[in-house]
């Protein structure tokens, strides 16, 4: 499922993790074929995006956006994963123009066609996470 999804999402311009297969031996005893995918952390966007920023992974695949505030305390669940010296103020503000401009003025703070493409993909997969 992952090889499949992230190709396809490869193949509709999208910047995500690459996979492989693997054949893998321990002490010369086939244990059998397995996924590799590559990790999203701070190398892979190095390595993929020409800017510093932050990485957001949330706890729930059924997250939302929905402002709760001027805190980033207050969005339990958000796990922040990089970006040691961070005021979250990009994230609050992405959260702060999802909830309070129309939807035309949202691609000042997000690549909506990329957003789209993303969620168009995944429900087009079967991709629920």
């Amino acid at each position: 499922r992952e090889y499949l999804s992230y190709g396809s999402m490869r193949a509709f311009g999208l910047t995500t993790a690459r996979t492989a297969f693997a054949r893998v031996t321990l002490n010369g005893k086939d244990v059998g074929d397995y996924n590799l995918v590559e990790q999203m952390d701070g190398r892979f966007f190095r390595s993929h995006f020409d800017f510093y920023g932050d990485v957001y992974k949330p706890d729930a695949r059924s997250g939302t956006l929905v402002d709760k505030g001027d805190e980033f305390s207050d969005y339990v669940g958000a796990n922040h994963e990089w970006g040691d010296t961070t005021t979250h103020t990009s994230f609050l503000n992405l959260v702060d123009v999802l909830n309070s401009v129309p939807v035309s003025a949202w691609d000042a703070v997000l690549d909506v066609d990329a957003a789209l493409t993303y969620l168009a993909v995944n429900a087009a997969v079967g991709n629920e996470d």
